[in-house]
This record gives structure tokens, C-alpha cells and sequence, in this order.
């Protein structure tokens, strides 16, 4: 899935409120300096809660696929006891889950 990045984006947000505070007290101090650092840790948050939000509608259709794929096992016509479908049915789950 998007873990991956939104992880990157946490360690942008993270990055740039470090340069913010390692300027704010150093040599580049400045009002202008301080109101472009946070500028861009608003960016940093605005793309944060941007990957947020894709990595969670990437979650509910995965969902939904490894739903649908455990549903046509349990409502399969093939000659297997419940337990088999049931078994059957949770490894489709599992894979579609797991492969995105």
C-alpha cells in the first residue's frame, strides 16, 4: 500500500520543522526567514494529509477487492465442505490483501 509514503511524507513534516528550528535560532534568523519556514512546513502538512488520504482509499478498495474475492469462495459451486470453502476463501483474502 501508500505506508511507504506516507512515511516519507511524516519525515518531510519532521525535516522541515527541524530547519525551522535550527534557523529560527541561528544566524538566518528573521521574520521573512520564519514566515517562509512556515510556509513550507504547512506544505509539508498539506502533502502529508494528501498521502493520508490516498493510502486510506487505497485501503477500502483493497478491501473491497479481498471482500468480493472471499465472497465468490464461500459462494462457489465446486464440490468442497464448508470448511475448505472457508479456508479457501480466507487465503483469496489474504492475497488480496496483501498484494497491494
Amino acid at each position: 500500500m501508500r505506508i511507504d509514503d506516507v512515511q516519507d511524507a511524516i519525515e518531510d513534516v519532521e525535516k522541515e520543522i527541524a530547519e525551522f528550528e535550527e534557523e529560527r535560532m541561528g544566524e538566518k534568523a528573521s521574520t521573512k526567514n520564519n514566515k517562509e519556514n512556515m510556509e513550507e512546513i504547512q506544505e509539508a502538512f498539506d502533502d502529508l494529509e494528501k498521502e493520508i488520504i490516498q493510502a486510506r482509499k487505497k485501503y477500502v478498495d483493497n478491501k473491497e477487492d479481498a471482500m468480493e474475492e472471499y465472497m465468490e469462495e464461500i459462494n462457489s459451486n465446486r464440490k468442497q465442505s464448508t470448511t475448505e470453502k472457508y479456508l479457501d476463501a480466507t487465503e483469496e483474502y489474504n492475497e488480496e490483501m496483501k498484494d497491494k
